[in-house]
């Protein structure tokens, strides 16, 4: 590494040895000035190239199984019972509730049907006027894992089916009256 006469410096990559014209404010900040690479990439592969505790092989012994033993073990993860009894689904889970809530069902919702993308109402889509599209309980129906319990509504017709319109109204009179 020498300084040349535009004031640059002329350094080496310490992984692949290519020759690299660098400006001294490179090294301003580093502490070791020696030590250079011509990307990230080689210099975090040479220091798994020397600090990898698991190319080591004194750690190699103490970790390591044989061959024989990790595919059994590898068998034994993948049999039923083993799936069954650490991933347990439905009532077995502990986390299982028998009523589902708004926001798991509305994710179910989602991830099984998508997003909702165009009002069954008013027929309205997302490269239409509308942008917001939601999942609405029709009413009368219960909060179940069915299709047929929810439509796809538009902002609008979601607000006017819910009746949250008509209580705004209700509201803006209410305060008229008694102000």
């Amino acid at each position: 590494m020498g300084r040349l006469p535009g004031g640059k410096y002329l350094v080496y990559c310490k992984y692949c040895g290519k020759q690299k014209l660098v400006h001294p404010c490179v090294f301003i900040k580093k502490e070791k000035k020696d030590e250079f690479y011509c990307s990230v990439s080689h210099q975090v592969l040479w220091r798994n190239k020397f600090n990898n505790p698991a190319k080591n092989e004194e750690t190699k012994k103490k970790i390591g199984k044989s061959s024989r033993e990790r595919r059994a073990i590898e068998i034994a993860r993948n049999s039923e019972n083993y799936i069954n009894r650490i991933f347990k689904r439905g009532k077995d889970h502990p986390f299982w509730k028998e009523e589902v809530t708004y926001k798991s069902l509305h994710g179910w919702l989602n991830k099984t049907f998508g997003k909702a993308i165009k009002c069954e109402k008013c027929g309205k889509t997302k490269s239409g006027k509308s942008k917001t599209f939601g999942w609405a309980l029709l009413k009368g129906r219960k909060y179940e894992k069915k299709r047929e319990n929810f439509w796809m509504l538009c902002r609008s017709c979601h607000n006017t089916y819910d009746g949250t319109i008509r209580n705004i109204k209700k509201m803006r009179k209410y305060y008229e009256n008694n102000n």
